[in-house]
Order: C-alpha cells, then structure tokens, then sequence
C-alpha cells in the first residue's frame, strides 16, 4: 500500500503499443490523475483501488485451467449493492470430487499485478454441482442452455469495493482443476458519474463461445462449431446462451484476461483515469446511462450490437460525449437479446438464411427474425423494403 506521498512508478503493459498512444491524446483533455503523487484515501476510487487497498497479486492466472470445471454468473454486470450468483458444475463422470476453492480477483494495474484479491469474496471448499448436463440443446436454433444449474455461491456485494471487472478463480480441491467466471460491477447511481465508461463487449465473447460444442461460427477448421447443422444451413447457432462457462478462456485473444481489453483496463488505470465499467447489453438496456459520462471507451473486439445499443452510442455522441472504439469489426453484426438477456440471437443472413440456409426467403419461414410468417430479412413477406409488413427491429445479420 502506498502512504501519502509516496512515488508510484509507471511500467508500460505488454501489447498496448499504438492503441494506448491513440487513447492517452484522447484522454488528455479529461484530466488524468497524476502517477507520480498518489494522497491516500483518494477521491478517485481508481486511483484509490490500484494505490490505497492493498498490494495486488499476480495469482489470478491459471495454472492447471480444465473446462472441467467451469461456471458463470447470473448476469453479466451488477449494480454496486447487487450479490452475485455463482452457478459452478464439475464434470463429474470424469471427476467424481465435488468440492472447490472460490478466489475473487479484481482486474486493474496494481502496480504491474494486473489485480488484486478480494479476499473478503471468496469461499473455500463449497460444494457444486456434481455434473455439467444442461437443458438438452435446441436441435433447430443450435442454443445450449445451463440455467438448470444451481446456484453454488453468492459472492455478497459488500465485498466488491469498486466497479471493475471482476474474475473469480475456481480451483478444485483434489486435481487443482481451475477455471475462471467473469462479472461486472457497474456504478450507475454514483454522484458525480465516473467521467470515463468502459463498454466491456461481453455479447462478442459469447458469440464466439464454444463451451458445449457450438458458437456463432460454423467449423472453418479453427475448432468453431459442431454437431449438426441448423436453421443456419451450417452447424453454426443462430442463438447463444449466457448461461454456460467460457471455454478456453486463457486461450482466447478476443477476450478477457488475456485479451486487449484487459490492457487497456491496466492502461487506463495505470494512468489514474476516473472510470466506470458496463457492458454492451447493459447499454441496450439502460442507454440514459451512457449519456452521463464524458468518454465512452467501446472494447476491443465489440463486434455484436443490437439496434438499442447502437442508438445509445449515437445519442451520447449527440449529448457531447465522446465515443471511442479502439478495434475493429465493431458493431458489424446486428443482434437482438431474448430471456431477459440471456440469450443472443444472430441468425446472419448473409452467410445464409432461413431453414434450408441458402440465403431465399419464403412466406412461411420463421427465421432468423424468429417470427413465423414476416419471412427473414426484415422485409417482411412480400419482400420488400418500406411497405407495411416490414419488421426491421427483427433483423439480426449485417448489410445485404
């Protein structure tokens, strides 16, 4: 812990190169704390969370990481005072043992750490579900569905000091199988508002998900999809479920922790920056919010929005803010969220549409708008543009 006056020394975080140099001129005008003099406590809680809370730790990384073990949390981000749901299974035909080892890591700079331990989150020896069976799998739509899964664990919300993106470590107490689950904490009720929001683009991560057999991608030999072909004409899914682990997530580039967002996270609060963290369906939900910060930071790889998510950016431009995407493919596939958000949907029409997956549209088709009888594209079923049977806001693909 840094005492008042004490020097902080900056150290450059590894694949940031011109991306942080591109977002420091951004951010120079909204006034960065300055590194070198950190006064504990600190009115700025970032400042205050990766200088005055304690020495952060590099144990966050997996050492042994199975998809084994695996869990989710019941939503993607939670407002400070929310509890947070853990659901964790074991694979327990493979690995009878049913206990594991739970530590809550927040993400950030922490002196080069990249986190720090909550310690306060965490639990020791629970019991989880002794088996990953899920839903049986929706054969037309490809969706894999784990909600049936009980809660293991509620991380209680007073341990969680600060919006962040949090990771919780699983780790199990008889072949230290470990995995992690990703969640949320936002900030939406602090006064002021943080000056910067970071967009985290959870609905990407889930679309490129594989954990179960199938994603949003067909098998192009990179080990995306499986199993039997679709509504899609491919054996890629037209919906995914949020209810299931990550699979790989240390190996995955696209996506936290090892990914460019999780850089940029440690830049931005290596530097001192004042800011808070959603998601991108967090913004399809509450775009008011959006328009209350001075800089929206959109991640890396925020490939999947819906039509509500892409008005909320706009109209936050429109209020003054300033909206930054720092990757690319962003926005490129529109989507549209089912279940109270737990479900993705993105049908991509270009790739092939409709139950044969050749792109051609009849009358009596339900996807991918998923409503039986306005046919695919959003044209409805005379297929054409602008007349009275169109049905835009159904449309989840991308320019045709």
């Amino acid at each position: 812990m840094h005492a008042s006056g004490t020097r902080l020394v900056s150290r450059p975080l590894s694949r940031l190169g011109l991306v942080a140099v591109l977002a420091g001129l951004v951010f120079a005008l909204y006034g960065a704390q300055d590194a070198l003099a950190v006064t504990c406590p600190n009115a700025n809680p970032i400042v205050h969370e990766n200088n005055c809370m304690g020495a952060g730790s590099s144990a966050w990384e997996l050492t042994n990481q199975s998809d084994d073990i695996g869990g989710y949390a019941t939503k993607t981000t939670f407002a400070r005072g929310e509890n947070v749901p853990l659901k964790i299974a074991r694979n327990a035909p493979l690995f009878p043992a049913t206990r594991v080892n739970i530590a809550v890591y927040r993400m950030g700079y922490y002196a080069g750490a990249g986190a720090r331990l909550i310690t306060a989150a965490g639990a020791s020896s629970l019991v989880v579900n002794n088996t990953q069976t899920c839903n049986a799998p929706n054969t037309t739509t490809g969706k894999l569905d784990c909600g049936n899964w009980a809660v293991t664990y509620t991380i209680p919300a007073s341990s969680l000091p600060a919006s962040g993106v949090y990771l919780a470590k699983l780790t199990t107490t008889d072949t230290n199988q470990q995995n992690w689950v990703m969640f949320i904490v936002r900030d939406d009720s602090r006064v002021p508002e943080a000056r910067v929001l970071f967009v985290v683009p959870t609905s990407s991560y889930q679309a490129y998900n594989n954990w179960g057999g199938k994603s949003l991608y067909f098998d192009k030999g990179v080990g995306q999809g499986s199993g039997p072909n679709t509504v899609s004409g491919t054996d890629r899914a037209v919906k995914v479920s949020f209810n299931r682990p990550l699979d790989q997530p240390e190996a995955d580039l696209n996506r936290f922790p090892h990914g460019p967002d999780a850089d940029l996270v440690g830049w931005y609060e290596q530097q001192g920056y004042d800011i808070a963290y959603t998601d991108d369906y967090q913004v399809h939900l509450d775009p008011a919010e959006v328009r209350q910060h001075k800089v929206v930071v959109i991640g890396a790889h925020s490939e999947y929005w819906s039509g509500e998510t892409m008005a909320a950016y706009k109209a936050a431009r429109d209020a003054g803010a300033s909206v930054l995407s720092l990757g690319g493919n962003t926005g490129y596939w529109k989507v549209r969220y089912e279940d109270g958000g737990r479900t993705l949907v993105c049908y991509k029409t270009v790739q092939g549409a409709g139950s044969g997956g050749s792109g051609a549209v009849s009358a009596n088709d339900w996807g991918p708008d998923g409503v039986l009888g306005t046919a695919d594209d959003a044209f409805g079923a005379d297929g054409i543009a602008k007349t009275p049977d169109d049905h835009p806001e159904n449309a989840t693909g991308n320019k045709k």
